[in-house]
């Protein structure tokens, strides 16, 4: 692993770095996350297009990552946190994101020569449910990323990219302890 770190570029290097920031800030839920949120998806989408990996749609989930950074930074400064559990959305949620993750995954197998379509399909299509239920503060947000980061993990090490597994393994560290952080502050903020 130290000969993979050594061979990484600068911009993987920002990615990494801005990613972990990202994260736990977010976790800590501070709204400067979205900055680092945005340069860490930057450098993470060229590097999905352009750095050899083929995981085009985790490049596409990286931009979309961008524009939402960008809602995050204006919608965090107006809602609080939610532990609203409709299981109705979380029903659609589920049914919904597992057919497209079907249907854009054998799009992706069919016509690309991309990665692991179906996981990375997978993936996709729960990080923007995810992604969708964070930028509305709403703690089941991080319970989707603890399974998506996980997936992610081993995604990237099979892939032979060790600092993107690093990476998301750190992901999914720091969103296991987001569940127990926003549970601890909406309780908080209920309380008072």
């Amino acid at each position: 692993m130290i000969e993979t770190l050594s061979s990484f570029s600068w911009i993987e290097w920002i990615g990494l770095i801005t990613g972990v920031i990202y994260v736990v800030l977010s976790a800590q839920n501070k709204v400067s996350c979205w900055y680092f949120g945005i340069v860490s998806c930057a450098c993470i989408a060229y590097h999905d297009f352009f750095g050899g990996i083929k995981l085009y749609s985790d490049g596409v989930l990286q931009l979309f990552y961008i524009v939402m950074g960008v809602v995050g930074l204006l919608k965090w400064r107006e809602v609080s946190i939610d532990f609203k559990a409709d299981w109705k959305s979380h029903l659609i949620s589920i049914v919904g994101g597992s057919i497209l993750s079907v249907l854009y995954g054998y799009l992706m197998g069919k016509f690309s020569d991309a990665s692991f379509p179906m996981i990375d399909a997978f993936t996709t299509v729960f990080s923007i449910i995810a992604t969708i239920y964070l930028v509305n503060r709403q703690l089941s947000a991080w319970i989707y990323f603890v399974i998506i980061d996980a997936v992610m993990t081993y995604l990237f090490y099979v892939r032979g990219w060790e600092l993107y597994a690093l990476l998301y393994l750190i992901f999914t560290l720091v969103a296991i302890y987001a569940v127990w952080n926003w549970t601890r502050l909406f309780r908080t903020n209920l309380n008072s």
